[in-house]
């Protein structure tokens, strides 16, 4: 498989004095996360929703940790947001915002499938983790041309229940191969071209098809199956 997947892990940490307890709302920090697939070099954009859950009353800083593994190990841990807090209580609500690039080299490594490690920074007590799966595409083109090849190419209906209909509206492209690969980087499917395919018995969730075209290119669609 041409395209990556990488596990961003999040932890919380505060230094290790301090013995407050936080928590992250996992449901609203993914649902933070615009974009589950982004192509290398762009900007990884979202907000963690901390929740405050001990009775004493707590002041300093709450440090926001980003770390990228894949089945080569942890490359890197770094500090991609904090937040001072000042006489925070029970169940309050602490958001901090990150924005990080993806696939810096000295920060992200490509990868095949997914290890997770949860990693704890010197001198920070980790207090809580969060983990979502980001899918990497390569830069094969320049990003405006990619665009535009990207949009030749139909896929519906989207989401589906049972068949998908791909439409080549390209006027010197033709695809070679048809890939479906899971969330977790399981190929689901594979055969040459073929404009309609039965997902039918495919569990309910999302995947990414991936069109090999002719010149080697290859376009990646995210699907739902219902």
């Amino acid at each position: 498989m041409k395209n990556l997947f990488l596990s961003l892990i999040c932890f919380f940490g505060l230094i290790s004095a301090n013995k407050a307890q936080l928590t992250i709302d996992s449901l609203s920090t993914y649902q933070s996360i615009s974009n589950d697939t982004v192509p290398l070099g762009s900007n990884l954009i979202f907000s963690a929703n901390i929740v405050y859950i001990d009775t004493t009353p707590f002041t300093g800083t709450v440090y926001l940790l980003c770390g990228i593994d894949s089945s080569g190990g942890l490359i890197s841990v770094d500090t991609v947001g904090s937040l001072f807090v000042t006489n925070a209580t029970l169940n309050d609500s602490i958001i901090i915002f990150a924005n990080d690039t993806v696939l810096q080299q000295n920060g992200y490594r490509i990868g095949g499938n997914i290890v997770v490690v949860w990693p704890i920074a010197n001198g920070l007590l980790t207090l809580d983790t969060f983990s979502a799966l980001i899918y990497v595409t390569p830069l094969l083109t320049s990003i405006n041309e990619n665009k535009v090849l990207h949009n030749q190419f139909s896929i519906y209906p989207n989401p589906t229940h049972n068949f998908i209909t791909i439409k080549n509206s390209s006027p010197n492209k033709t695809v070679k191969h048809v890939r479906i690969f899971g969330i977790d980087g399981s190929l689901q499917y594979q055969s040459n071209y073929t404009s309609n395919i039965d997902i039918t018995n495919f569990s309910t969730g999302i995947y990414f098809l991936e069109l090999e075209l002719d010149s080697n290119e290859v376009l990646t669609y995210k699907i739902l199956k219902k």
